[in-house]
C-alpha cells in the first residue's frame, strides 16, 4: 500500500510539473509582451495600465469624479494623481468600460461598452503591424512595429498637448505638416478635462513671443524672445536646472524646455481660472509648487489702456506716459 502511494505521488507529481511546463508554454508570448507598449492582439481594458520602461509615466483609463472614463497619462511615482494629457477630453466614455486597441488599419482607437469609436489617431499608415508605445518622456507613439526612429512616427500625443506641457515637448506650430500645438485648459480643475475657455500659444510678429488666450481675445501676452528669455517673464533667469529653447525657421516655430536633472519634475500648465503656472514638485512637502505664475499685477493685456504705463509698486498701478492725462 505505501509502494502504491508513492508511485502515485510522484505520479502526480510528474502531471503537475507537465502542466505548469504546458502554462509556461502556452503564456510565455503574454508574458514576454513590454507593458508600455500595446499591440494589435492585446489591447488595454480598464483594468490594465502601461507603465513607460524606466516607470517615470503611467497611461490608463481613469474618472476624474464627473461619472465619465478617460484615457490619459500620469506621472507615476507622484502619488498625488496629476494628468498631463487626456486622449477623449471631449468625448468620454459614458458607459463602465471600453478599450483601447490597434485595429486593422493599423490606427489606434478608443471604443466604448458597445464597441463604438469614441476616438481614434485617424491617421494614413503604411504597410506592416503597428504598436502605440508610452515614452519615459511622457509620449505616447504611434510606430510601426521594428521602427523606433522618432522621425517616423505616425502619430504621437506630443502633437496633441492637453492643458501641460512636459520637458521636450512643444508649443508651436510645424510648417511643413501643418500641425499647430496649443495648450487648452481644462473646463474645470481636477473635474473635468473638456477644452476650457483659455489656452497658451506661441506667436511671431517681429519675434517669437507667448500669447495666453481667453477664447479669441489676448489676455497676456508675454514681450519678445530675447534668445535667453521672454523679456516679460524675469523668472526665467537665473534657472540653472532648466534649459530653454524657441526656434523659428523654415520648418518650424517652437517654444520647449529641458531638465537638466532627471530627479526634477516640472510642467508649465494653463488652468481653468486662465492662470499660466510653472510647476516644480517638492519631495519634502509632496506638493506641487508654484515657480512662477500669470497674469499678475500688470500681465492683463492692456491693463492701463493704450497710452498708459504699469507698474506694480506704488500704487494705484497705472499711470499715463509722458505727455498724456488720464482720460477718466
Amino acid at each position: 500500500l505505501i509502494s502504491h502511494f508513492q508511485r502515485m505521488k510522484t505520479l502526480h507529481s510528474h502531471v503537475s510539473t507537465s502542466i505548469f511546463i504546458f502554462l509556461i508554454t502556452l503564456l510565455s508570448p503574454f508574458s514576454s509582451l513590454a507593458i508600455d507598449t500595446i499591440t494589435p492582439s492585446q489591447p488595454l481594458t480598464i483594468t490594465q495600465t502601461l507603465v513607460s520602461k524606466g516607470e517615470f509615466f503611467e497611461l490608463g483609463f481613469f474618472n476624474p469624479g464627473n461619472n465619465n472614463l478617460y484615457i490619459g497619462i500620469w506621472y507615476k511615482q507622484i502619488q498625488q494623481k496629476t494628468y498631463v494629457w487626456v486622449a477623449n477630453r471631449d468625448t468620454p466614455i459614458t458607459s463602465s468600460s471600453g478599450n483601447l486597441t490597434i485595429i486593422s488599419n493599423g490606427n489606434m482607437v478608443l471604443v466604448n461598452q458597445t464597441g463604438t469609436i469614441v476616438w481614434s489617431t485617424n491617421q494614413p499608415t503604411r504597410a506592416g503591424n503597428t504598436v502605440a508605445q508610452l515614452l519615459d518622456n511622457g509620449n505616447f507613439v504611434l510606430r510601426l512595429e521594428n521602427d523606433e526612429d522618432p522621425e517616423n512616427y505616425i502619430w504621437q500625443s506630443f502633437d496633441y498637448p492637453t492643458d501641460t506641457l512636459l520637458p521636450e515637448m512643444k508649443l508651436g506650430w510645424d510648417r511643413k505638416s501643418g500641425i499647430t500645438r496649443i495648450l487648452r485648459s481644462w473646463k474645470m480643475n481636477n473635474v473635468d478635462p473638456a477644452t476650457g475657455d483659455y489656452s497658451l500659444m506661441i506667436t511671431v510678429r517681429q519675434f517669437p513671443e507667448i500669447l495666453l488666450m481667453k477664447n479669441e481675445t489676448i489676455i497676456r501676452r508675454s514681450g519678445p524672445w530675447t534668445g535667453r528669455r521672454f523679456s516679460g517673464v524675469a523668472e526665467m533667469k537665473g534657472m540653472s536646472r532648466m534649459q530653454f529653447d524657441v526656434q523659428d525657421n523654415s520648418d518650424e516655430v517652437y517654444y520647449s524646455f529641458k531638465l537638466v536633472d532627471n530627479a526634477i519634475y516640472s510642467r508649465l500648465v494653463v488652468n481653468s481660472s486662465g492662470v499660466n503656472q510653472r510647476l516644480v514638485w517638492a519631495n519634502t512637502t509632496k506638493t506641487w509648487i508654484v515657480y512662477w505664475s500669470f497674469p499678475g499685477d500688470c500681465d492683463h493685456y492692456g491693463e492701463c489702456g493704450p497710452s498708459g504705463i504699469c507698474a506694480a509698486i506704488p500704487a494705484p498701478n497705472c499711470s499715463c506716459m509722458t505727455g498724456f492725462r488720464p482720460k477718466n
